[in-house]
């Protein structure tokens, strides 16, 4: 996550943007939380989550990257559906498709990269009480649950603006894109300043 942020970061400061309002989704929220650590902006977490993995969870990350050595495609056939809440996986079975299909073209040392980085991460809790973090999240996100999300927060003092989009898993920008794009503008227009 760090390399990935460092990445961001210069392009940020070649083009001169400062105090960007940066969402990250998923994998992208947690580069985000760390290009927080290296500059001012704001970030919206989008269906991603500020805490680092438990233990059973970073076993599972290591499954994986054990899995996509010998087996890449059977695991992104797999694993892109998952990311939809249940109903809304016939409604998006063609861009379920189109990801699995563009997904299957990554090389697998670099899925085991990103998912031995995320398995890596570190907390941001002290990043997201400074109040510069904001949370857009699926009510049926089968990656982050929302028992989950409200468990955690209660671990911090100051608590970030939290909208929950209906009918939603992990994949908003498909599963709900107009409801999501109300929530984007919602927090940048009565949020951000």
């Amino acid at each position: 996550m760090t390399e990935m942020a460092d990445e961001v970061f210069n392009v940020l400061l070649k083009f001169k943007f400062f105090n960007p309002v940066v969402i990250g989704h998923s994998m992208g929220g947690y580069v985000a939380l760390e290009l927080l650590r290296n500059m001012a902006c704001h970030v919206i977490l989008l269906h991603s989550n500020f805490w680092e993995d438990p233990l059973e969870k970073k076993k599972d990350r290591n499954r994986v990257i054990e899995l996509v050595k010998t087996k890449s495609a059977h695991f992104i056939t797999e694993a892109i559906p998952a990311l939809f809440a249940e109903p809304n996986k016939e409604k998006c079975s063609e861009t379920i498709q189109s990801l699995i299909e563009k997904a299957k073209k990554i090389p697998p040392d670099e899925i085991a990269a990103a998912t031995a980085g995320m398995r890596d991460r570190k907390p941001a809790y002290k990043l997201v009480d400074r109040g510069s973090v904001y949370i857009i999240q699926g009510d049926s996100d089968p990656i982050i649950p929302i028992s989950l999300m409200e468990s955690e927060l209660s671990k911090i003092a100051h608590q970030p603006s939290v909208i929950t989009i209906p009918n939603c898993g992990h994949m908003g920008m498909w599963e709900n894109q107009s409801e999501l794009i109300a929530a984007i503008n919602k927090l940048l227009i009565e949020e951000i300043k």
